[in-house]
């Protein structure tokens, strides 16, 4: 457990565009099967950069002051609970969390649970010291994998869902949009084998990297 008793934590403080302030707030207290999390590296997710704008999607999904930051490489430094990690676990995280007993649940649609939680409304942000994440949520890193790399597990993982969903092994695949998962997915379906991979972009940068990628 750290010594310190509390936390800076990057927040959007007021409903209003670039509101963005550098907080101090009280170590967040572990309710049973969350684990305390010492964030050692984040990224910056496209939500993050609607909810600092403020755009009417970010108004109607949050409410200020909430925490930013979701994709993230952290250790773990206290637990509450009984699960597969232990005191020093590097780990990042999925963001939704399923329910577990719903219907769509118990079928494995967890992602369409009627019950639903996202690690990005549950005000712990990733741009903090220190942030209370779910056990549900956190999966271990692997030994070798530098932290700047897990800290992009997340998108990297939508994208490689939608490559094995494509089916996309010796066929061709138009990829349309080359930000950081359109880029992931143009190296996930080159790994499963597809090809061509053909994809667009209007900025000239991330075509570059697609054709570097594999595209």
């Amino acid at each position: 457990m750290p010594d310190d008793s509390r936390t800076r934590v990057l927040v959007l403080a007021r409903p209003e565009p670039d509101a963005v302030a550098l907080v101090s707030r009280p170590l967040p207290r572990l309710r049973p099967g969350e684990a305390l999390v010492r964030l050692r590296y984040a990224g910056i997710c496209g939500t993050d950069l609607h909810i600092v704008a403020w755009n009417d999607w970010a108004a109607r999904s949050y409410r200020p002051p909430c925490a930013l930051g979701h994709e993230f490489c952290g250790e773990i430094v206290a637990l509450a609970g009984e699960g597969p990690f232990a005191l020093g676990d590097r780990v990042t995280a999925e963001t939704h969390l399923a329910c577990g007993h719903c219907s769509q649940c118990r079928v494995g649609r967890g992602h369409t649970c009627d019950n639903l939680k996202t690690f990005s409304r549950l005000d712990q942000g990733a741009f903090a010291d220190y942030a209370a994440v779910p056990l549900g949520l956190l999966r271990k890193v692997p030994e070798g994998l530098p932290d700047r790399v897990a800290a992009v597990l997340e998108p990297l993982g939508i994208a490689v869902r939608a490559a094995h969903e494509a089916d996309c092994s010796g066929e061709a695949l138009l990829v349309s949009g080359c930000g950081p998962i359109g880029l992931f997915a143009v190296a996930a379906a080159r790994h499963l084998g597809a090809g061509p991979v053909i994809a667009l972009d209007p900025l000239e940068e991330r075509r570059r990297l697609a054709l570097a990628l594999g595209a």
